[in-house]
């Protein structure tokens, strides 16, 4: 609406100049840790403030009232400011250093909204004009509108002191737990000795051909995580319904055969379970998925943006601790001018890797092999992935190849049993003997 005053809060300016005042050498520091300037600040007479005291800070020149009001004199700056009165009435201001970092995160939000208002003002007028270029628009939009959240989290960094600190902690977490594990457990024995599981921020890529057991493998991990220990995992779906997925899952935990299921011609379980009822089967394994924390979202021609919301929202309301994504190359590719298609499938590929660091919890995306074994973008996936795990078939039996393990060893096959019928893999030495064919009687 036009008139409609920009968002601002005259309050959180004052009260962080006074901490400023009150607390020099520490929020000068602090602001060049959250990247705080004058232009943050909304109100002229507090920006022109905030930029003699950073310039102060800079060149470690005593900071009270009386040296801030000179400076502001010197300059030709104070009546433009208000005068000395406004000065003095920013530095006896109520407010305590206590609360700077409240102060700062209100501004730097408004700052933040004012700069949104101003970048979809500017691509609404574009959109008006450029109509023919509306590609060339989208992509100035997204990367602008990028840019303005990337603030948010480049901000934040921290000091040696405070990563030592990190380590020792997840280290000594480690040894008291004894497990071996770095991160969340696959399920599969031999899989998490090999790569002691799915660390947080890891970006896990799972690769094979179609219908080689992609989605089974996802799905067989993202179960034992909700069902067995109870972790939230969100499941990001752009080839199957969450009504399928959830089907597969049935199947896999009740161990009846999928097809049959689907297909209403449910007889006894597909892995030598001749005692148990598959119907009784299905409803204990339907109640333990809807008791579960797993959350489904399966509206497909998503692009990294759409996903990174929807996980970013998982990860606020539900607090996961995973997210598989079904899969990498049938993610919308933003086109971006010129750009190849290996280019845009990077593109997504750094966006999830990203991602994965500001959640910090492992994000396991699928990506499809064809049938000469290439992958698209595979060099930019190659380059981004923590670890990459390929499903090999070996016979009648399979493995999963570690490609690319940062932390690690890589080359190793891990044997594994991958049972079709119910889209579930198991440790190797779960899969059931064959029973020999009974002998012809005369």
């Amino acid at each position: 609406m036009k008139g409609r005053p920009l968002p601002y809060s005259a309050e959180a300016e004052v009260g962080f100049l006074c901490s400023f005042l009150l607390c020099p050498r520490e929020l000068g520091d602090y602001c060049i840790q959250r990247r705080i300037t004058a232009a943050t600040m909304h109100l002229p007479a507090n920006a022109e403030i905030l930029r003699v005291l950073l310039a102060m800070h800079a060149e470690k020149k005593p900071i009270d009232l009386i040296t801030v009001t000179d400076t502001l004199r010197d300059k030709g700056e104070l009546e433009r400011v208000g005068g000395a009165a406004y000065v003095t009435e920013v530095c006896t201001a109520t407010a305590t250093a206590a609360n700077a970092a409240a102060y700062a995160d209100t501004i730097l939000d408004k700052a933040r909204a004012r700069a949104l208002i101003a970048t979809c003002t500017t691509h609404a007028a574009r959109a008006y004009n450029e109509q023919d270029d509306i590609t060339g628009v989208l992509a100035s939009a997204e990367k602008a509108i990028l840019a303005i959240g990337a603030e948010r989290f480049q901000a934040g960094s921290k000091t040696i002191h405070d990563l030592v600190m990190e380590s020792i902690r997840r280290i000594e977490a480690a040894q008291e737990a004894g497990t071996g594990m770095k991160g969340l457990p696959t399920g599969l024995r031999d899989l998490d000795a090999y790569t002691g599981g799915m660390a947080p921020g890891e970006y896990i890529v799972i690769q094979a051909k179609r219908s080689d057991g992609k989605t089974a493998l996802a799905m067989t991990i993202a179960a034992h995580l909700a069902i067995d220990l109870k972790t939230p995992v969100g499941i990001i779906s752009l080839e199957m319904s969450g009504e399928a997925l959830t089907t597969r899952l049935i199947a896999s935990r009740a161990r009846v055969n999928g097809e049959d299921l689907i297909r209403g011609k449910l007889t006894k379980g597909d892995d030598l379970m001749a005692q148990t009822d598959p119907f009784a089967a299905v409803a204990r394994a339907a109640s333990e998925i809807a008791a579960s924390p797993i959350y489904i979202e399966d509206e497909g021609n998503q692009g990294v943006l759409e996903i990174s919301a929807k996980l970013r929202r998982l990860h606020s309301q539900h607090g996961i601790r995973a997210a598989f994504l079904d899969y990498l190359t049938l993610m919308r590719e933003d086109a971006r001018g010129d750009d190849k298609r290996h280019d845009r499938i990077s593109a997504n590929s750094k966006g999830l890797k990203n991602l994965a660091k500001e959640l910090n919890i492992p994000i396991v995306v699928l990506s499809q092999v064809n049938a000469d074994g290439e992958v698209a973008g595979a060099k930019a996936i190659l380059d981004d992935a923590d670890q990459i795990w390929a499903i090999w078939p070996e016979g009648e039996d399979f493995a999963i190849r570690i490609l690319k393990q940062r932390s690690g060893a890589r080359g190793e096959d891990v044997p594994v049993h991958f049972d079709k019928p119910t889209t579930t893999f198991r440790n190797a030495d779960q899969k059931p003997e064959k029973t020999p064919p009974a002998r012809k009687t005369r």
